[in-house]
């Protein structure tokens, strides 16, 4: 992956509402999501199971903004790069590289020693 394939979510995520209740009026815990299922027919919703078992059926979310008029389409919100420049590696990064050379194929050294 390259610095170009890390896109900033933030417009996407001002342009959906974030619901704490599904359709179902049930709550829903977004950090217990196993599941998550998108259709590209229904760009408001967002399908989830809470478990990996195939045989649960999923629960939506509308994810729509309850503001009056008309949705702003999702296909048209901007997401720049998440990076503009490369992210530097810290020192505690580097350390760790370093004690873990002795375990890596010499062969490898020199990619790893562009970075210590």
């Amino acid at each position: 992956m390259c610095q170009q394939d890390f896109k900033s979510t933030k417009n996407l995520q001002n342009t959906i509402t974030k619901r704490k209740k599904n359709i179902d009026n049930q709550p829903v815990s977004w950090l217990k999501m196993q599941w998550i299922r998108v259709v590209k027919e229904e760009p408001y919703t967002l399908y989830y199971k809470e478990t990996l078992q195939e045989d649960f059926p999923f629960s939506a979310l509308n994810l729509k903004p309850s503001k009056v008029g008309r949705p702003p389409s999702l296909g048209l919100v901007s997401t720049p790069n998440l990076y503009q420049r490369p992210r530097p590696v810290t020192h505690a990064k580097q350390k760790d590289m370093f004690d873990l050379l002795p375990y890596i194929p010499p062969i490898y050294h020199d990619f790893f020693k562009i970075f210590l």
